[in-house]
């Protein structure tokens, strides 16, 4: 049994606000077809952290949050 890959996920945008960086996270957990159960357990955080980062709750992830749900959704990230 091979093990199951998360195709890339793209986000070619150059964010200057972290608003705009959560809000286009919210987009991409959407278009990942995951349940919040499954986000959680990969991004290793909570299922009320995931329901809180879509429905626009939280505007200040933590950065081990941020990285984690990245992961999860397979986003490629660049930081310059």
């Amino acid at each position: 049994m091979s093990a199951q890959r998360n195709p890339v996920v793209q986000i070619h945008r150059n964010f200057t606000t972290a608003e705009d960086l959560v809000n286009e996270l919210r987009v991409k957990i959407f278009e990942s077809g995951k349940t919040y159960a499954e986000l959680a357990t990969a991004a290793g955080c909570s299922k009320a952290t995931i329901n809180r980062l879509a429905s626009g709750n939280t505007k200040w992830p933590r950065p081990n949050t941020l990285f984690g749900v990245l992961a999860a959704i397979g986003a490629n990230i660049r930081i310059e």
